[in-house]
């Protein structure tokens, strides 16, 4: 009962058809009718003629009339009606204006000769596609072979039979299935066939100072046949690089005045084959005007694809006219990887970025290029100061670069070669590239020569950048003024910010000249200086200051301990300077030795060295200083022990304002001190009671003499001599 109502659908539609055509005809945009198609097979490859009669009862009607695997060749359209390939779709289009409903009502003939793409299955080879759907649809196949095998799955009435030509020809009627399928196997002598090939192409474009670079993707589609020999036009480029599989040799030919590009394959390729073609064109010098060079695959169908075209520097790029593309969102621009390998980095614009599709080739673009110039603004922190004859200038310079990055820059300093750049720091900067120049007039575009310090970059920067520079230079001795050292950053649109002046305890600075400054108090600039003296405000790189020296006379007081320790026939002999310094810095003491003490010692913080000429000697300090300082002095001397005459407290400061101090003589032996001398006025007698504590604490042996004075002279000649000996009562009653 099932298999006979299964019967009667297809008459029931009919005669549903048939008793209503109106309201059928209304839902059915296009209708299809008359549908052939008929293939020729020829060695591996196969193409088909389709050739049908189309209803169109929609003014905006739209059908596909091949889905699959296929490259059109040729056809015959009705005027007005356009063949679109949409992915893997050819599509008929057709509009009010232009369709079938503005030529007039009847049926239209459409026909279209394509190429199928054969899949190889072992000893057979096969295609499918799908196709309109049709009451009728007779499929016919030409062999190139008499004994070829055929075969059409879900074909009904399948006839082998003879051609006009005598070929063997394949009959069918394809059933209710969209799907058309094939399947022979081929002769086993394989025949020359038509080369068909599609390519797209994706192309990046990179301007750079003094040149043009390309980077092209060709994707080869072979459809028919195979591929063992590419051949490119070229423009007015230079190819650098071929990449692709099995490339045998390639070289650049001339041919009829232009150039090619010929590449050779090792062996013969089918299905899809890339290759990668990179290329360089030199640019004038800026700003300039060129065509973008366009590199055409030749013996193709048709060459579609995508350009993307940049730069990385600080180039302007300008597009006047962009013939045969149309402009895309950046984001679509397609990424392709030639050989899916990843490692192969390719081009990459990051500014004046522009995408383009195209459908063929060749296309024109108009290109024009001009360097961006970079806009630079400085804000500076300037410090000079003079320290122990040394003239110090700090500069800590905040660029702000805007515009385009900047790789380096020039800062024009004194021509004076006193100066000397001792550093150039900061985060960014290549410290060891930076070079101190010396460029004639006619070189740079100043008027005159000038010294500059070349500071280049890490990488390329932009916005906020810090770059710390240190100048210096020794003053002659006896100089009377200071005048401030150039320093400008070149080409600095706007170059403010402050400048201190300062200068070592016992010093000042008079100003003399001034020019380009206004003078702020220190405490309302950025930066905070020890000893600073005046703080000034610029507002351009004009300004200059030249300063006089005024130096403050040293207050020395100094206090001296004289410790004498008596041994058996050796005195050990110290004495401990405190020196009391004010009114300006010192870098060195003088100090009065006996000229009978030959051997002695000098210790004390940070001393560089001391020399000795008769009597005086020099003790020489690595910085100046001021304040409290304690230097020490030792020495020691043999001295017989019956009847010896003996000096203490010899040593005196020279150069002080005045001189106080202790003398004491500490012994644990048995002995007596007789001054032999009369002591100097200055000079006192006094209990050891009277000695401070911080003196007199750290003395372990007995302190059998103490003196005290006021100023120099203060020495003390004295004779020790031993206690003369009893001899104990040997008995006592």
């Amino acid at each position: 009962m099932l298999k006979y109502l299964a019967s009667l659908l297809p008459r029931f539609i009919f005669l549903l058809c048939f008793a209503f055509p109106a309201a059928w005809a209304a839902e059915v945009p296009v209708s299809v009718t008359g549908l052939t198609l008929d293939g020729e097979i020829e060695g591996e490859n196969i193409v088909f003629t389709l050739l049908f009669d189309a209803d169109v009862r929609d003014d905006n009607a739209a059908i596909p009339v091949v889905v699959g695997d296929v490259a059109y060749l040729e056809g015959r359209l009705p005027r007005g009606v356009e063949l679109v390939r949409e992915g893997d779709k050819y599509v008929l289009k057709m509009g009010p204006a232009g369709g079938f409903l503005g030529l007039g009502s009847g049926k239209k003939t459409v026909s279209l000769r394509f190429a199928s793409r054969a899949v190889k299955d072992g000893e057979w080879r096969s295609t499918s596609f799908s196709i309109p759907m049709a009451s009728v649809r007779k499929l016919s196949v030409i062999c190139d072979r008499d004994d070829l095998e055929i075969k059409f799955p879900g074909a009904l009435d399948v006839k082998r039979q003879k051609s006009k030509e005598g070929k063997t020809q394949v009959t069918a009627y394809l059933g209710v299935t969209g799907k058309f399928e094939v399947n022979w196997k081929p002769q086993i002598k394989k025949f020359e066939s038509e080369l068909v090939v599609a390519c797209e192409a994706n192309s990046i474009a990179m301007a750079s100072v003094g040149a043009l670079r390309l980077d092209s993707i060709f994707t080869y589609r072979i459809i028919q046949g195979s591929l063992s020999k590419l051949s490119l036009d070229l423009s007015n480029i230079n190819i650098t690089q071929v990449r692709g599989e099995d490339i045998q040799d390639w070289k650049i030919e001339s041919q009829n005045g232009k150039s090619k590009l010929s590449v050779v394959l090792s062996r013969p390729r089918e299905g899809v084959y890339r290759l990668q073609v990179e290329g360089e064109m030199v640019l004038a010098k800026f700003p300039c005007k060129f065509n973008l060079p366009v590199i055409t695959p030749e013996n193709v169908l048709r060459t579609s694809g995508f350009l993307m075209m940049g730069t990385d520097s600080a180039i302007k790029l300008q597009v006047g006219k962009a013939g045969g593309l149309t402009q895309i969102d950046q984001n679509l621009f397609p990424k392709v990887a030639f050989e899916d390998k990843s490692a192969q980095k390719r081009l990459r614009p990051t500014r004046s970025m522009f995408a383009y599709q195209y459908a063929n080739m060749p296309y024109a673009v108009d290109v024009s290029a001009d360097d961006i110039i970079t806009s630079l603004t400085a804000d500076n922190q300037l410090v000079l100061s003079l320290v122990d004859n040394e003239l110090v200038f700090n500069a800590a310079i905040e660029l702000d670069v805007k515009e385009s990055p900047a790789r380096d820059m020039l800062i024009e300093m004194d021509t004076n070669t006193a100066w000397t750049v001792t550093s150039v720091t900061g985060p960014q900067v290549s410290e060891a590239d930076v070079d101190v120049r010396d460029e004639p007039a006619n070189v740079v575009r100043s008027s005159k020569a000038r010294r500059v310090i070349f500071v280049p970059f890490k990488q390329a920067v932009s916005g906020a950048v810090l770059v710390n520079v240190r100048m210096e230079r020794t003053m002659p001795a006896g100089s009377s003024s200071v005048v401030s050292p150039r320093f400008k950053v070149v080409d600095a649109k706007t170059e403010r910010g402050y400048l201190v002046v300062a200068a070592e305890k016992g010093v000042r600075l008079k100003m003399s000249k001034v020019a380009g400054l206004r003078e702020v108090h220190t405490v309302s600039t950025q930066m905070r200086v020890i000893n600073a003296q005046q703080s000034y405000r610029f507002k351009d790189s004009s300004w200059s200051i030249e300063m006089g020296i005024e130096r403050t006379i040293s207050s020395i007081h100094s206090e001296v301990f004289h410790l004498v320790s008596l041994g058996e026939g050796v005195m050990y002999c110290s004495a401990a300077i405190s020196y009391h310094i004010g009114g300006a810095p010192v870098q060195e003491f003088k100090v009065k030795i006996p000229k009978e003490i030959e051997a002695v010692e000098f210790t004390g913080a940070d001393v560089e060295g001391w020399t000795r000429d008769g009597e005086i000697c020099t003790v020489r300090l690595q910085a100046r200083i001021m304040g409290d300082y304690t230097l020490l002095v030792t020495f020691d001397r043999q001295f017989p022990e019956q009847g010896a005459e003996i000096l203490v407290g010899g040593v005196e400061t020279i150069g002080t304002d005045s001189e106080v101090g202790y003398i004491t003589v500490a012994s644990s032996a048995s002995i007596k001190l007789t001054e032999t001398k009369a002591l100097p006025s200055s000079t006192i007698v006094v209990d050891r009671g009277e000695i401070p504590t911080a003196y007199a604490g750290p003395i372990t042996d007995p302190i059998i003499k103490s003196y005290k004075y006021v100023r120099i002279p203060h020495a003390a000649y004295l004779r020790v001599e031993p206690y003369s000996t009893v001899r104990p009562l040997e008995q006592v009653a």
